[in-house]
């Protein structure tokens, strides 16, 4: 009993982890008041990626996106928000690694008219 329970906890721990926020500056431009951004589309990597890997998700209400994977890879992270009408992008990149999370923030900028 004891080692078929170790063998499934410890699979578990062969994911790799992603967490990806989403948010943009308030009305002031202030670098210090950052507002989530919900329903933001992000994109892991390309459209010819292994399917595994390429996946299209939305942020939660927080501007939150959690995942795992499972392989170690580099995933450039493209995001498409709507905010007032207007359509806005951001991107990073994120590393997946064994046993660790990745947390990336992408910072939408709004351009002032």
């Amino acid at each position: 009993m004891f080692s078929a329970s170790c063998f499934f906890s410890c699979a578990k721990d062969n994911v790799y982890k992603a967490i990806v926020t989403v948010s943009r500056l308030d009305e002031t431009g202030s670098s210090s008041m950052r507002i989530p951004v919900s329903n933001c589309k992000l994109i892991f990597g390309e459209e010819n990626f292994d399917p595994e890997i390429y996946r299209e998700v939305y942020t939660d209400l927080t501007g939150k996106y959690a995942g795992e994977w499972k392989r170690e890879v580099s995933l450039r992270v493209q995001a498409f928000a709507e905010i007032n009408g207007e359509m806005y992008t951001g991107f990073s990149v994120v590393r997946l690694s064994l046993g660790g999370t990745a947390e990336e923030e992408i910072l939408i900028t709004i351009a002032e008219d």
